[in-house]
């Protein structure tokens, strides 16, 4: 009797949305087991399996880890839904949303995630190693004045995006001589305005597609650059 045709592999993914990737390190910690279910599966779509950027059609199981917490863990929940036979929340992230969860407490008037920023970054912070203050930052501020007291040549700071170091050298040089805090302040701010981020964010856009194969909001570039 001629043998039955092997059986076709299951397409499996797994799935990443906001969480801490512990579920899917245990999935790894399968070990040598992982070679017993490479002979049933192929894993089609895996933050730690492939290198696949877009969630593919014809899936046969979908484990996923974490819970939605943005506009792309949505995106993503809502294509493997629609492209998934059979889907599995895997971890307590997906099934209760557990620590990305907490951010709902904190509702901000329906933004919450402006009230999760301002009490990660403004009301918890810990100013001893904010900038200026970082033992790099004062090192770099204080070979600039050093070196600025002794030229009298012009000095260019410059950098990317203009806020952070740059932003800084250029404000406490302002202080220093004697520049009013609003016009100071109105100087670091032209960062928002002069570069027209805005009017950049398209094609910084396109770039971050062809490198992930994810498309992200004209809100989200302006963000990642400012």
């Amino acid at each position: 009797m001629a043998p039955s045709p092997p059986a076709a592999k299951l397409r499996l993914a797994t799935v990443w949305l906001a969480g801490c990737s512990g579920c899917h390190m245990s999935f790894l910690d399968l070990d040598e087991f992982l070679f017993d279910l490479a002979e049933k599966v192929d894993v089609v779509f895996s933050p730690v399996g492939t290198d696949v950027k877009i969630y593919p059609e014809n899936v046969d199981i979908a484990l996923v880890e974490g819970a939605v917490a943005n506009v792309d863990n949505l995106e993503l929940a809502l294509q493997v839904r629609q492209r998934t036979a059979l889907v599995i929340s895997f971890g307590d992230c997906a099934v209760t949303a557990n620590v990305p969860g907490l951010r709902n407490l904190l509702d901000g008037g329906h933004d919450s995630a402006k009230a999760v920023l301002e009490r990660g970054y403004l009301e918890l912070a810990d100013a001893t190693g904010q900038l200026p203050f970082a033992p790099a930052h004062l090192d770099l501020f204080s070979r600039y004045f050093r070196a600025l007291g002794e030229t009298d040549r012009p000095v260019l700071i410059h950098c990317a995006a203009g806020k952070d170091r740059t932003g800084m050298l250029a404000a406490l040089t302002h202080h220093l001589l004697g520049v009013g805090h609003d016009d100071l302040m109105a100087d670091y701010l032209l960062t928002n305005t002069a570069v027209d981020l805005a009017g950049r964010a398209p094609a910084i856009a396109e770039q971050l597609k062809a490198l992930t194969g994810r498309t992200a909001s004209q809100d989200a570039v302006v963000a990642f650059m400012g």
